[in-house]
């Protein structure tokens, strides 16, 4: 392996032709010695059913690198946000982006950046900065590297798929789970969730989830008079969706989700990230509402040669973040302190519309093929004023408005796409790909204020075209074994921006070579991802064990030009390579021990630059942890004859990496830091009891610096940091 890394660029088309005939050489050594075939077992691993290529199929049999964690696994291990189950992902990281509310970002084999990774829930794409909580999934799947052919742009680095439990019209079940607890140096949590699918006829069935909480503050915020706790979370929201299986061949399900959330204060330390303290001049309160709802209609037709899916989807969005800048703003007016609140909108709906047809064939060729539209609309708007400002400066302002921004956009997207798979023997098959998508945005802004230089109006628009192929050489001896070697290319969209103002920016524009007219939109950047993985089962199939070597080129890297006059723009500028692995095991020790792990190393580097930006040739990609290693051990042990003891103990490490959200002349170091958790209690299948710990070491590890809505206040950097240790009881209760 470390042989084929070192290749020189020149060779590497080579290099990769060599590994693949390796691999298949010595798989089929393996293959081709003695196989017994497998026989029932208690204790064999529970077999695996995804959805990522678009049709149901086992995980084993998909050419493609895929972690897949069940409605039990996320139970089992007490997963309820994003940050509970990114930690159990090789090659994937999150980084933090713009302000906190759609702060975000999410990584994966070092592929960084806004919009750089799907997340979907069910077939509708939503933003990667929420975090529905995980309650009533029937699966989370996440996919490694370029999606460009099934789920298109954005899907650059891989793609995060949330996919929702379907009601049951067999028979009638509910659940409610109750849980309270509290957070080391902060304050009580608890959470109480319930749902009921209730079938209605012989084909129809309703399934309802509601669920309320609120994770406790933990972070100190004190100011010259008194301090107090801040960081609660409160949180609301519900799943409803009816299944009507219209006749034997045609059904139809609606599904809505809805979610609230609002935090006290913003989940940020100064300074440090150990600290979890907040030091202010005046009791300014920060906060964050966000309020999302997905609702979405699939309608299924079976025919005896395939099926043929539409998917009809729109998603709502309005989130709002109040910032304490009122140290910044005097900074820069030079004027005496005065409570400077900084607040930012950020609404947007869209709507998806995808029709596809996935062959049934009963021949050796199989094909998956649709139509994709998506129709978006997104405001991204700004407001501060200062009361006492205007004063401070003998009524020379006019108003009290520090800065004021409104900038609507809309996006436009259309494309084609399929996928054609050849069995050509027994064993090997051949799948082809392609992709053709249009993409068009709009935008104008108007932004006026001290902080804008003065009133600015301006407008861009942007449009352009993309074809992404991909192609797949899949090697099945025999059920227990799945090699493939793959080339697949996925991008970016670039889009319309808004240019600085040249009458502000006038040396800048002078300096960098550049007009208005150039600046008015980028261009989108794309990768090449090649690959060969190996999927085995062992031991009468009681081991799973799952790997992939992958290297990935990317070009034409959008990235952000900053300018002396204190605005920026987004341009094409540079290259960067990515190449790593990623190991996954699984294995039933015995009936009662079961054992988990994974293995991700992302090695992601910058190799070619400009003097546009800071990045050298040979940095490392800002923001990505090099390795990532998570495990986990479950244990039952009967204790009578309908009682059992369960125990869970998982654990994650994320490898250093580097932040440059603010500095990125000088990024900053984030220290490796490893996760602990572990839950038990009894079960007793109807009902059962746990007692869990959540960090357990008490790690205060640092997740990235927050870009600020407004600006940094030099000196004091505001960071991203996990929760203190958790721990607490809760019940489960099913009928």
């Amino acid at each position: 392996m470390s042989r084929f890394f070192c290749m020189p660029d020149n060779s590497r088309a080579s290099a990769l032709r060599q590994t693949l005939g390796v691999a298949f050489t010595v798989m089929g050594a393996i293959a081709h010695s003695p196989v017994h075939a497998a026989t029932p077992s208690t204790s064999q691993l529970e077999e695996i059913t995804v959805t990522a290529s678009k049709r149901s199929e086992n995980l084993q049999d998909v050419p493609l690198s895929v972690t897949a964690l069940t409605a039990e696994s996320l139970e089992r291990s007490g997963v309820a946000s994003f940050a509970d189950y990114a930690e159990k992902i090789p090659n994937l990281t999150f980084s933090s982006g713009h302000g906190v509310a759609e702060g975000r970002l999410l990584a994966i084999r070092g592929v960084q950046g806004a919009s750089t990774t799907g997340f979907y829930i069910d077939d509708m794409p939503v933003p990667s900065t929420i975090d529905p909580r995980v309650i009533d999934l029937a699966r989370l799947e996440v996919l490694r590297g370029p999606q460009g052919t099934l789920y298109g742009a954005r899907s650059m680095g891989g793609t995060v798929r949330l996919l929702t439990t379907a009601p049951d019209p067999a028979a009638f079940s509910a659940k409610a789970h109750l849980l309270g607890g509290g957070i080391d140096g902060g304050n009580a949590s608890y959470q109480a969730d319930a749902t009921v699918n209730a079938p209605l006829n012989d084909r129809m069935a309703l399934r309802v989830t509601g669920y309320t909480g609120e994770d406790g503050a933990y972070i100190t915020r004190r100011w010259p008079t008194a301090s107090k706790k801040i960081g609660r979370n409160q949180f609301t929201g519900g799943i409803a969706s009816l299944l009507w299986e219209v006749t034997d061949s045609f059904s139809i399900r609606p599904t809505i989700l809805h979610q609230e959330s609002k935090q006290d204060g913003l989940p940020l330390a100064d300074g440090t990230p150990g600290t979890l303290l907040q030091d202010r001049t005046f009791d300014l309160p920060e906060k964050v509402t966000d309020r999302w709802t997905y609702g979405g209609v699939t309608m299924n037709y079976h025919t005896p040669v395939g099926d043929v899916t539409s998917v009809s989807s729109w998603f709502s969005r309005r989130s709002y973040e109040r910032e304490d800048a009122s140290e910044i703003i005097s900074l820069l007016f030079g004027s005496p302190p005065l409570a400077g609140p900084f607040e930012t909108w950020q609404p947007r709906h869209n709507f998806v519309q995808e029709l596809r047809f996935t062959s049934a064939f009963s021949g050796p060729i199989q094909v998956t093929a649709g139509i994709y539209l998506q129709r978006g609309k997104y405001n991204y708007d700004q407001f501060s004023e200062v009361s006492g400002l205007n004063a401070a400066f003998g009524g020379a302002l006019g108003n009290d408005i520090v800065y004021k921004l409104w900038r609507p956009f809309q996006t436009r997207e259309d494309a084609a796409f399929g996928e054609v798979t050849y069995r050509i023997s027994p064993h090997w098959s051949v799948l082809g790909g392609v992709r053709h998508s249009k993409i068009r945005t709009y935008g104008n802004q108007i932004q006026s204020g001290p902080a804008a230089g003065g009133f600015v109006g301006n407008e861009a628009n942007a449009s352009e075209s993309k074809t992404t192929p991909k192609l797949v050489l899949q090697y099945t001896p025999n059920d227990d074994l799945n090699v493939y070697g793959l080339a697949a290319q996925g991008f970016r969209p670039g889009a319309a921006q808004i240019a600085p103002p040249p009458a502000f920016c006038a040396a800048d524009y002078a300096r960098l070579g550049v007009t208005f007219d150039q600046l008015q939109a980028y261009d989108s950047d794309s990768l090449w991802n090649y690959e060969i993985g190996a999927k085995m089962r062992f031991a009468d199939r009681r081991v799973r064990l799952n790997t992939a070597l992958f290297w990935i080129d990317w070009n034409d890297l959008q990235q952000v030009v900053r300018m002396n006059c204190g605005y920026g723009y987004v341009s094409n500028v540079g290259k960067a390579r990515s190449r790593g692995a990623e190991i996954e095991l699984s294995a039933s020790v015995t009936d009662r021990l079961s054992f988990g792990a994974g293995v991700g190393y992302s090695d992601a580097k910058i190799t070619q630059s400009s003097a546009l930006v800071p990045a050298k040739v040979g940095s490392p990609i800002q923001q990505i942890a090099p390795w990532t290693v998570n495990a986990d051990v479950d244990y039952t042990m009967p204790l009578t004859a309908s009682l059992a003891g369960v125990a869970h103990l998982d654990g994650a490490y994320v490898d250093r990496s580097f932040s440059a959200s603010n500095d990125v002349t000088n990024p900053r170091l984030r220290k490796s830091y490893t996760i602990l958790n572990l839950r038990a209690g009894v079960d007793a299948g109807k009902w059962s009891v746990m007692a869990f710990a959540r960090n357990l070491t008490n790690e205060h590890a640092n997740l990235g610096d927050n870009q600020s809505q407004a600006a940094e206040l030099p000196g004091r950097p505001r960071w991203y940091v996990n929760l203190p240790r958790t721990y607490g009881l809760e019940a489960t209760f099913r009928w």
